[in-house]
């Protein structure tokens, strides 16, 4: 595989679609604040192939996440390394995937 800077007719193009994120209440604490989430990352793409309809591919990765009303800036970036972490781990996932399209 191997990434082109422009566009040409005989090569196929990725489309990453807009990325969403989700969270799910996991637990809560005796106060009924929130206490766990899992954070939901859902990835959509495209291929299109010169002269064929786009191939289109979905999946989601998640994690849990521990909240601390009492540490929230230090929870705040805790959940935004998990947040880039998921995003690595996407764009693994694509190419894997990506690989095995013929």
């Amino acid at each position: 595989m191997d990434l082109v800077k422009k566009k040409t007719a005989n090569i196929a193009e990725l489309r990453i679609l807009p990325e969403q994120f989700q969270r799910k209440t996991l637990s809560l604490f005796p106060n009924g604040q929130v206490a766990e989430y899992e954070l939901i990352y859902l990835v959509r793409y495209q291929v299109q192939k010169p002269n064929k309809e786009p191939l289109s591919f979905n999946f989601e990765l998640s994690r849990e996440f521990q909240d601390d009303p009492n540490n929230a800036l230090a929870k705040e970036r805790e959940r935004q390394l998990i947040l880039s972490e998921l995003r690595v781990l996407a764009s693994d996932r694509i190419l894997s995937q990506l690989m095995m399209i013929q």
